[in-house]
């Protein structure tokens, strides 16, 4: 028996807009034209009348979860809401003029920004700063989301109304987005606006991507047509791309030795391996091959990769290669920037093995499907996998439009995607063999989606914590740490400009400024949402958790690099080996780690990748400051100038100076320096090298004036 007082008492609170009444025996929630009725046995959810689910629910919890669903369903338009957006446009002729006209105002508005955010990226990039360019990426997509909401509300204003009396039919506005609230009738004069009707059978027939799909005709059977089933590979986009892709491999690593002596070591060691891994990279496209099929075999059906994939990888490659020899550049050829050559390798490399992929499978990839019913699967990199005639196995829809077949203990053998060549033949195949058929988590989520049901988030007595009676003083603490965070990622910095703080304090203050945050967090995981604002989420599961602003972090530790970066670490530099970056990396894993350890399950999303891309960022000044933390005392000693280099900044619009000293374990370090200082010693003026070491063999340099001048 189900303890209906509690459960009054929570919709009571949470659904005060509802007409809710508890009597001993019986508890009844009434909501626009549904109702709910309780009696502690038995549920019954009824909508216009009409009885739409009966419950024999035991749990409280449960229960709640149902009755919440229903009224959140209820009070999002019921039955008539939950319709498609197809659907709704057949039947509602003003839904139709309204969402389509819309729609393709605000698709080319999306591209005249797009095409301006270019521009601005174009422009930025010369600046030579990161935080220049990485300013339009964060601000300009808010301000094209702002913008195009504000010409839909204008637009929708003046089309979204009814026929019959001219007047505004509801919206949804937010600062970043306006929503079309479906209505069946008019609110004002109550008149019809769904003037067509639905046919009364809408056949479904395979469609020209080759998605499968359910025929009109149902008594169709599958019948074996091997006749042109099996069409010979594409081996010639995967052998010249391959040929192509080693030899400038080859070239690379000629480079690499080319500048061998003249560039640091990290960088000489980084360009080796960024070039073996094209290497492979390009041996694989000549290598992976599939087996052939035996002579004896007969396909009845052959699934592959369509031209698209091919012709994608076209594009993906080349970029790749393009990124490549950008970190190269950044690695060997002054200025040095071993730390960005290092992300652009990353994002190179990444996109190097997604056009690799491409390629094997537009070569590879193959399903095949026998008369006597096994299945012959080939991967990418030119693995065979069977499923032999007789072998248990069932198929499970995931998202992404993805297949996968399964074997008698539901562990996943191989997959394919909707959109693959050949894929319509295989549901007529499935259907004939009686195949057990389902469907992932995920997958019912996105298709409740597509069919225009928000998926309903719901708060459970299981996940109270004892954090859950402190969130007053929690909401305070985040207010605090934020604060912290900005004021000593910014002040510091100015105190240091006008004399009022020194140099190790002033990075010891903006380096420990993420700290107070970070522990926060930590602290507090279980009560904070990184999401924003949780679509879908009940009133009482909002209630329960703290937001956490995404901008309020990212831009302050975006602030913090840059101004290290290209700031304070050419004050005194830090001099760059590869356990820098390891330490720098190691730091910042160890962040993400415990923030996705401590994260629960439930409250990871995207989010936790933004701000675990803030925890990298902030990894690189408490790496900096930690290394200068633990150095020696200063030395100096006279500075041997090797080589004075003036070269043409990226702009052209100024000169760059800098000069090539030999340290005392006699390795050269180039220093960057000013035109004054170029010219005083020019001319004949005397410098000391000022350095700091520190146990881990990390080198803190600077060039300047003898101190008793």
């Amino acid at each position: 028996m189900n303890h209906l007082n509690s459960i009054y008492q929570r919709l009571q609170s949470n659904y005060s807009d509802c007409d809710i009444t508890y009597a001993p025996g019986l508890l009844t929630v009434k909501c626009k034209n549904g109702e709910i009725r309780a009696d502690g046995f038995r549920t019954c959810f009824l909508e216009d009348g009409k009885t739409v689910q009966e419950l024999l629910e035991k749990n409280d919890d449960n229960l709640y979860e149902e009755m919440e669903r229903f009224i959140l369903y209820l009070q999002e338009g019921g039955a008539d809401a939950a319709q498609s957006d197809e659907l709704k446009m057949l039947k509602n002729p003003a839904y139709h003029n309204a969402f389509t006209r819309s729609g393709k105002i605000a698709g080319r508005i999306l591209l005249i920004a797009g095409g301006a955010e270019l521009l601005l990226l174009a422009f930025c990039f010369r600046q030579d700063q990161l935080l220049f360019f990485l300013l339009p990426l964060l601000i300009w997509p808010i301000f094209s989301l702002a913008l195009i909401a504000f010409v839909r509300k204008k637009i929708l204003a003046r089309i979204w109304i009814c026929p019959n009396c001219g007047s505004r039919l509801p919206l949804t506005c937010s600062p970043f987005s306006v929503i079309i609230e479906y209505v069946a009738s008019c609110p004002a004069c109550g008149a019809n606006l769904e003037t067509e009707s639905l046919p009364s059978e809408i056949p479904e027939t395979d469609d020209e991507d080759g998605k499968i799909s359910d025929t009109a005709d149902q008594s169709m059977t599958f019948s074996p047509n091997p006749e042109g089933v099996v069409k010979p590979p594409r081996k010639w986009p995967a052998l010249l791309s391959g040929i192509v892709i080693i030899l400038y491999s080859l070239l690379g690593l000629f480079m690499t030795l080319f500048y061998m002596g003249d560039a640091p070591s990290v960088g000489i060691a980084l360009g080796i391996v960024m070039h073996v891994s094209i290497l492979l990279s390009g041996i694989a496209l000549l290598v992976c091959r599939a087996p052939k099929l035996p002579e004896h075999s007969r396909p009845v059906i052959c699934i592959q990769e369509r031209l698209f994939v091919s012709v994608l990888a076209f594009i993906v490659w080349p970029l790749a290669l393009f990124l490549l020899l950008i970190a190269f550049g950044y690695c060997v050829q002054p200025p040095l920037d071993v730390p960005f050559g290092l992300i652009m390798f990353l994002i190179g490399l990444g996109l190097l093995i997604c056009g690799i992929w491409m390629l094997l499978a537009g070569k590879n990839r193959r399903l095949y499907v026998f008369e006597n019913g096994s299945l012959t699967y080939m991967t990418s990199w030119g693995r065979k996998r069977e499923l032999l005639p007789g072998q248990r196995f069932s198929i499970r829809f995931g998202a992404n439009d993805s297949i996968q077949f399964l074997n008698a203990d539901k562990k996943k053998i191989f997959a394919i995607e909707r959109n693959m060549r050949g894929v319509d033949k295989l549901a007529d195949w499935v259907e004939s063999r009686e195949i057990p058929l389902e469907i992932t988590k995920l997958k019912e989520q996105q298709i409740q989606q597509e069919e225009g049901i928000e998926p309903v988030i719901q708060w459970r007595e299981e996940y109270t914590t004892r954090l859950h009676s402190h969130l007053k003083e929690i909401r305070l603490g985040k207010r605090l740490v934020l604060a912290l965070f900005w004021a000593g990622s910014i002040i510091p910095l100015f105190f240091f400009i006008a004399g009022a703080l020194k140099f190790s304090q002033t990075i010891y203050l903006m380096a420990a400024s993420p700290l107070p945050f970070i522990v926060y967090y930590l602290a507090f995981a279980p009560v904070l949402t990184l999401n924003g604002k949780q679509k879908g989420a009940t009133a009482e599961w909002q209630a329960h958790h703290i937001r956490i602003s995404l901008p309020l972090v990212l831009l302050p530790a975006l602030w913090l690099m840059s101004v290290f970066h290209y700031g304070l670490e050419q004050v005194l530099i830090m001099e760059e080996k590869w356990y820098t970056l390891a330490f720098w990396f190691g730091l910042g894993a160890i962040f993400i780690i415990a923030f996705v350890l401590r994260t629960p399950k439930r409250l990871r999303g995207e989010g936790l990748f933004m701000i675990s891309l803030s925890l990298l960022l902030v990894a690189e000044p408490m790496v900096y400051a930690g290394n200068f933390a633990l150095c020696g005392e200063e030395t100096h000693y006279p500075a041997k100038v090797l080589e004075r280099n003036i070269e043409q900044d990226d702009d052209d619009d100024s000169l760059e100076y800098s000069l090539t000293v030999q340290l005392d374990d006699g390795t050269a370090f180039e220093f960057p320096v000013t035109e004054e200082l170029y010219e005083m010693e020019e001319s004949g003026t005397e410098f000391v090298v000022c350095q700091r070491e520190n146990p881990l063999g990390v080198r803190m340099l600077d060039l300047h004036l003898p101190p008793e001048k």
